[in-house]
């Protein structure tokens, strides 16, 4: 078992826990962001409303500079997350006999995506580590980077795709897939499993 992941069981569930695949030329330029971000607005946003907070006069306050403040400050906080998601981020995959639920956490908060086994079409080994869409969308909001691809049928009656396992090689993450083949209950259909071995 490669030490890139940490598999924890129980009687009904699995969980495998991985670190984020960090590029630290991501969190040098989000760091960079933030600090040209606060060099620049910090004097012209910030110091009106840190007076009107000091002597309690905020009717006189402009709303149009409150509310560009407060769109600068979830830019800034937006950079901050990426920053932590790369750093210290990661990915927990949990398996039950129902469903299979991927989680991005940063300090054990988080977001997830539940994926019920009676939709999974397909675990699948991807050809490549990035998905095409990944350069469009916040890396911890999304779940486009890895070798691990679940295809999953979703309200629409179409495919969605998730990646997950950014940290593995491709050998690792066939061993995630025989991970959850051996985990998916025998009496039942299990999903396809393609792309490895």
């Amino acid at each position: 078992m490669s030490e890139k992941y940490s598999v924890f069981k129980n009687t009904d569930t699995l969980k495998i826990v991985l670190p984020y695949r960090t590029e630290w030329s991501k969190v040098i330029l989000g760091l960079f962001g933030i600090g040209i971000g606060l060099f620049i607005f910090a004097p012209i946003v910030f110091s009106p409303l840190l007076i009107a907070f000091k002597e309690s006069r905020f009717e006189n306050l402009d709303p149009l500079l409150s509310f560009f403040s407060f769109g600068i400050l979830f830019i800034l906080s937006t950079f901050l997350v990426e920053i932590l998601w790369q750093s210290i981020g990661k990915e927990v995959i949990g398996i039950s006999n129902e469903f299979v639920v991927i989680r991005h956490q940063i300090f054990g908060i988080g977001i997830s995506k539940k994926l019920y086994q009676n939709k999974i079409v397909g675990i699948f080994l991807a050809e490549t580590r990035e998905h095409p869409s990944t350069f469009r969308r916040s890396e911890f909001l999304s779940f486009y980077r890895g070798y691990l691809e679940i295809r999953y049928k979703n309200i629409f009656n179409g495919i969605s795709v998730y990646r997950l396992g950014s940290i593995l090689e491709k050998e690792d993450a066939g061993e995630i897939i025989t991970i959850l083949e051996n985990k998916f209950p025998k009496n039942k259909p299990a999903p396809k499993i393609a792309g490895y071995r």
